[in-house]
């Protein structure tokens, strides 16, 4: 069998992990932001569909399809963790991640469309902050 339209990724040692979803570049990696979780492909299963409801799904969910949408390749690196709320907050500081500095919503007030706004808004100004152009 031919598997090389298939990708793949190290299978994880424990339950818990740290992860870090940035644009990949021909030269580097610019993270925007960084989460934790118990429950590996099933969180980045939420952001290919986020609900509405879920304000930290919807914001991550619909940044990396407006970057996608506009030509930028983002990728999801992640590492194993002991303590992973601890290591989410080390990273945070380290990295200061865009996205995680936004404030989320409360989704029984907020609307969408508003939101998706904001999201996209606030991504643009990232971009053009750090400069970073389409391949």
């Amino acid at each position: 069998m031919d598997y090389s339209n298939y990708h793949s990724f190290p299978f994880p040692e424990t339950i818990d992990i740290v992860y870090i979803i940035g644009i990949k570049t021909e030269s580097d990696f610019h993270p925007f932001y960084v989460g934790q979780s118990s429950r590996h492909v099933g969180r980045f299963g939420d952001y290919l569909k986020p609900n509405f409801s879920a304000a930290t799904d919807f914001k991550v969910g619909k940044a990396i399809e407006f970057l996608k949408n506009n030509g930028f390749k983002v990728e999801f690196k992640y590492r194993d963790s002991l303590d992973r709320d601890l290591d989410e907050k080390k990273l945070i500081n380290e990295i200061n991640p865009p996205l995680n500095k936004k404030k989320g919503y409360n989704y029984n007030l907020a609307q969408p469309d508003e939101e998706l706004k904001n999201i996209e808004e606030h991504m643009q100004e990232w971009i053009d902050k750090i400069n970073i152009r389409l391949r």
